[in-house]
C-alpha cells in the first residue's frame, strides 16, 4: 500500500501506471479474499483507465473482467448477473478494437 500511495503522490490519481497499480492491487486483494477493498481498488483503476484512454480501450476491458471474477466470486445470484454484465461488457470492448 506505502508503494502506491508514492506512485499516486508521484505521478497523480490520472496516469496510466497510477491506474496499472490499481488493477493490480485489486487482484492481489481479490486472492486475499478481501473483496469489498478489491471492488474499491478495481473502480478506482477503471475510473482512472477510463479517463485517460477512454471505455472502449483494451486495459478498460481488462479491468471489467477483473470486476466480473470478483463479483462472481461474491457468490449471490444478483452478484453473479453483475458479473455477466461486466464480462458481456469487456467481450464487447475487446470485439470492437480488434
Amino acid at each position: 500500500m506505502e508503494a502506491h500511495r508514492i506512485l499516486v503522490d508521484q505521478l497523480g490519481h490520472q496516469h496510466p501506471l497510477t491506474g496499472n497499480a490499481k488493477k493490480k492491487l485489486g487482484c492481489a486483494q481479490m486472492l486475499t479474499r478481501d473483496l469489498d477493498e478489491a471492488e474499491r481498488s478495481l473502480l478506482a483503476a477503471q475510473r482512472c483507465v477510463v479517463d485517460v484512454f477512454g471505455p472502449m480501450h483494451p486495459h478498460a476491458a481488462a479491468i471489467e473482467d477483473d470486476l466480473g471474477r470478483l463479483f462472481f466470486r461474491r457468490g449471490s445470484d444478483m452478484d453473479r448477473k453483475i458479473a455477466l454484465q461486466y464480462f458481456e461488457s469487456a467481450r464487447r470492448t475487446n470485439e470492437a478494437v480488434r
